[in-house]
């Protein structure tokens, strides 16, 4: 019988060859009712879209939850450039996502451990991480960022060492990210 990583290989070399189409339906049957039920709730979902200053929210979003750090003696820091280009997206739910990282990161993270939160932009697009010493991010919370993200056309990405802590990355597509000197908004008029 062959053993577990070749099985998965051969899947993944399988769904290569015969297209996207079959990997998702082959995929998707191990899928948690969280993750099918994020995707349904985002299929209802509209964005309510315009320029976000993403500086401020994410200095909101740690704000907010500096108080739950401090008490847990957790060290949160927020590590930002000194400009970050405009954002169009909706900034609810930027917010959201940005909260529920912020919130699974203290909770995950024992005492004495740290959290650290980014943001830059490059090639491909605006990227937002919170890393941390912490556990690891539950799969339904991960599904819900995740579809949160996939709604504005960008990527989750989610990197977890066991006893070393988690990096979760959220990706915002080029085409959303306008300039930090002009402020224009791209898509917008």
């Amino acid at each position: 019988m062959a053993e577990i990583p070749t099985v998965a290989v051969l899947v993944l070399m399988f769904a290569g060859l015969v297209g996207a189409v079959l990997f998702g339906w082959v995929m998707g049957r191990g899928r948690s009712a969280g993750d099918r039920v994020a995707e349904t709730e985002a299929t209802n979902t509209i964005l309510n879209e315009g320029p976000v200053d993403l500086m401020a929210v994410m200095s909101d979003c740690v704000r907010a939850v500096q108080g739950r750090a401090d008490a847990k003696a957790v060290s949160l820091k927020l590590s930002l450039p000194d400009t970050l280009p405009v954002l169009r997206a909706d900034a609810g739910m930027v917010h959201q996502m940005l909260s529920a990282l912020l919130s699974i990161a203290i909770d995950s993270t024992p005492a004495e451990g740290w959290i650290v939160v980014t943001a830059g932009y490059g090639r491909c697009g605006l990227d937002i991480a919170v890393a941390d010493t912490g556990s690891g991010i539950p799969s339904e919370q991960a599904s819900k960022v995740k579809t949160w993200i996939e709604l504005h056309g960008g990527d989750f990405q989610c990197n977890s060492l066991v006893g070393r802590g988690t990096t979760v990355a959220l990706t915002f597509p080029p085409e959303r990210v306008g300039t930090a000197i002009t402020g224009e908004v791209p898509g917008g008029s």
